[in-house]
């Protein structure tokens, strides 16, 4: 079955730093579709545009900038005919209780009358063929707001995949805008864990909506090897933020009685932090922070390079690329107990560690996991590429996103 037209909701894709997984399923949905359409929120910082399919259009960022709050007055105009709907909210979820809820309230409602009044809104409200053609938000946040107006225009499916910052409203301070008439709107909630449905369905029990696990998957890059000299080389990749810890994993590492080698893949604002951690390195500690790759580039370093350990100390996740993406290369994966990560790792592939140890305690676990990778490495990188098979392929998961699709 040929449909007519998808349109994707993008955060920045194809600008920014790209979201190379995205690839593989617009692929995948050329083969359903006679035409993609790519809604991005923002250029975020980059205005080239990855190479594209011809099939595949690219509209003009819908927004380039956060919408500031000015004055009373301003917000008050702008509630204007949707008055009751964005108060109905105000009231509902006692916004005015914390202050923080209210900031988030406040740009909630702006964002969604700035979206309301843009040119991607006017297109939407003048498409053709709206019953067949599919709305895909890749994530619940952005242009996601408007979901709600959306279905009344005759739209009759529209999915929404839910990651981590745009599915747990504790990490927004307890607070995710609008969720309910969200969740309300659409055919399809897909998050991307057993963890984040079930946290779907605790939050919001009491909403009729559908959901179904579609995890994201990764390509098979090809295996990496171990190491062969007296060194152990370690690798953690994330974005050097607050809550992905990479300070507290380079404390570790650094503290552990073997050679190690440590590289981080990742920039980020908490970057200073790492390498301050890295001053006054002991001499059985090396670490490289390679900064950002562009998409494609850590399949490639994974099979140039000898890798033994992948490392992650996250206090919050989904269930992160950059981990099926070590899978995937046969290394093994030594993770905190977060969000959906028990889903695909374990003790046959590595080592789970809850998100509140002591240091001391991060060490100790750390140590006898090398003591055993070092008994059984091959058993223990063979296990991680078949789960890797089982669980993360890309195109497994590529294909059941077109069949909810259609």
């Amino acid at each position: 079955m040929i449909l007519t037209r998808l349109i994707v909701f993008t955060n920045s894709y194809p600008y920014g730093k790209g979201l190379n997984w995205l690839d593989g399923e617009l692929d995948a949905c050329q083969r359903t579709f006679e035409k993609i359409v790519i809604a991005p929120y923002s250029y975020e910082g980059n205005r080239t545009s990855k190479p594209l399919s011809e099939k595949i259009e690219v509209r003009a960022p819908a927004s380039h900038d956060d919408i500031a709050f000015r004055s009373i007055k301003q917000l008050v105009n702008v509630l204007g005919r949707h008055f009751f709907y964005f108060i109905n909210e105000f009231f509902v979820e006692k916004v005015y209780t914390r202050s923080y809820w209210l900031k988030s309230w406040v740009s909630s409602v702006l964002k969604t009358k700035f979206l309301l009044k843009s040119d991607l809104y006017e297109y939407l409200v003048n498409i053709p063929g709206k019953d067949n053609t599919v709305l895909y938000f890749y994530w619940g946040n952005n242009q996601a707001l408007i979901i709600p107006f959306l279905k009344s225009l005759g739209f009759k499916k529209i999915i929404v995949r839910f990651h981590g910052f745009d599915l747990y409203k504790e990490r927004l301070g307890g607070y995710q805008p609008f969720r309910r008439q969200l969740l309300s709107s659409i055919t399809l909630a897909a998050p991307i864990s057993e963890y984040g449905a079930r946290y779907l369905g605790k939050e919001y029990g009491d909403i009729d909506f559908n959901s179904k696990i579609l995890r994201l998957g990764v390509k098979n890059i090809g295996r990496s090897k171990k190491s062969k000299d007296d060194w152990l080389r370690l690798v953690s990749c994330a974005r050097v933020i607050k809550l992905k810890r990479i300070d507290l994993v380079a404390r570790v590492l650094k503290q552990l009685p073997y050679n190690i080698e440590w590289t981080h893949i990742g920039d980020g604002d908490y970057l200073q932090d790492v390498k301050e951690e890295l001053i006054d390195s002991p001499g059985n500690f090396r670490a490289t922070l390679l900064g950002w790759f562009s998409p494609g580039k850590v399949p490639e370093f994974y099979k140039d390079r000898r890798v033994d350990i992948f490392i992650s100390l996250s206090a919050s996740e989904g269930i992160p690329v950059s981990v099926m993406e070590a899978l995937s290369a046969g290394i093994p994966v030594f993770s905190t107990r977060v969000g959906g990560i028990s889903e695909i790792i374990d003790h046959e592939v590595g080592r789970l560690v809850e998100p509140d140890l002591a240091e001391h305690d991060y060490i100790d676990h750390l140590k006898a996991f090398i003591e055993q990778y070092s008994l059984k490495a091959d058993d223990f990188r063979e296990a991680a590429y078949k789960r890797f098979q089982e669980c993360c392929s890309e195109s497994y998961w590529n294909e059941a996103l077109v069949q909810e699709m259609m």
